[in-house]
């Protein structure tokens, strides 16, 4: 057993879950054994941390946190565990509305360009939404 760099403690090797994973097979204790990592892991991402800086940035409990911020003082709240961006996807594309689309863009180009600037535009929504840049 090891500990992760939460502070969690990691119950199965990275390689033991790749075999899970490979054969779809998991022994009893092996599904308990995740099943409370993945508890704790859920717990530490729910949790804040109360921050606040001095020289450094340093944890603090949330009243010391509340009172240090209400008199101005420099704060952050923030968590073991990133919380999970939203995503939004576009509705569904009909045949019809990719005619017209197709029917559109051909006056300034040909499909092949059509094409790429589609591929790109969703490659590109794909990496905003795993990076958060604007």
């Amino acid at each position: 057993m090891t500990t992760n760099r939460m502070g969690l403690e990691q119950t199965l090797s990275d390689g033991e879950l790749t075999v899970i994973t490979d054969t779809d097979h998991v022994q009893c204790g092996d599904a308990a054994a995740m099943a409370r990592e993945l508890l704790a892991y859920r717990k530490a991402g729910s949790e804040p941390i109360y921050q606040l800086k001095d020289w450094h940035w340093y944890d603090a409990e949330r009243h010391i946190y509340d009172e240090v911020t209400s008199d101005g003082g420099e704060g952050r709240i923030v968590y073991a565990v990133p919380p999970l961006q939203a995503v939004t996807v576009p509705d569904e594309m009909t045949i019809r509305d990719a005619c017209k689309f197709v029917q559109d863009m051909r006056i300034f180009d040909d499909v092949s360009v059509i094409v790429m600037r589609t591929w790109n535009a969703c490659r590109a929504a794909m990496l905003k939404s795993v990076t958060n840049e604007p």
